[in-house]
């Protein structure tokens, strides 16, 4: 039962508008001497978080970074799963491309088994800091893992924040401290814990400028993924 949680977007739905307007406000540009205090040479990998508003591990990397290079990876064991579903991650990566570039950033594109891609942009890139948003999917803990184990070979930080829903699977427990079986008491503790700690938006910090070296691929079309067949009816990206 645990595992029924929501996502932080639903949860602004759920309490109304005024944390739209909060957000709104939180991500104008921050002042020019902030960039001042960042020093480091940081990845940011991007993986389902794709946004820029309320997004935490964004938001630590866009803190610490003096160059930041913004990463997705195409990866083909996920994109046969489903047509309708590759379409719309292609919509919404086009759509969070253009939302880079109007910052001066731009989102790089790699495609392949990120287990061996990622830490090799690491070390071509000569990255210090790696961030990302925790993934709870079984998939996503082992290849998260390997990345980690590389990253700290290469001694490059790694930071993974918890994103993903206002409370993330496992973080709710019974008294005895096993997972909840019944979903009142759960609900109850669900809501217990938003009251008592509601999640703070995380304020998006002035983009440092992108590294050079860092270009990625050019963003696939569906024909390119072998796509372009699937007429299902998909809603806007976003």
């Amino acid at each position: 039962m645990c595992r029924r949680w929501i996502s932080r977007a639903q949860a602004a739905r759920l309490f109304g508008g005024c944390q739209e307007i909060l957000l709104t406000s939180a991500l104008a540009a921050a002042p020019l001497s902030e960039m001042s205090q960042r020093s480091e040479r940081v990845v940011h990998w991007f993986r389902s978080d794709l946004r820029l508003r309320d997004n935490r591990a964004l938001a630590a990397a866009a803190g610490r970074a003096r160059e930041l290079v913004l990463l997705y990876v195409l990866d083909d064991r996920l994109l046969r799963s489903s047509p309708p579903r590759a379409r719309y991650l292609l919509a919404i990566l086009e759509r969070l491309a253009r939302e880079l570039a109007e910052r001066g950033q731009r989102l790089v594109v790699e495609r392949g088994d990120a287990r061996v891609l990622v830490p090799r942009r690491l070390r071509e890139w000569r990255a210090e800091r790696i961030t990302w948003g925790r993934d709870p999917s079984p998939y996503a803990l082992r290849r998260d893992a390997a990345v980690r184990r590389a990253a700290d070979a290469l001694g490059v930080a790694v930071e993974e924040h918890d994103d993903r829903a206002v409370c993330e699977p496992g973080a709710l427990r019974t008294k005895s401290g096993g997972a909840f079986r019944v979903y009142t008491p759960f609900r109850n503790a669900w809501w217990a814990r938003f009251e008592s700690d509601p999640p703070a938006l995380a304020r998006l910090p002035r983009l440092a400028p992108p590294l050079a070296e860092a270009q990625g691929l050019a963003l696939p079309d569906a024909a390119a993924l072998g796509v372009a067949g699937d007429a299902t009816a998909l809603p806007p990206a976003g």
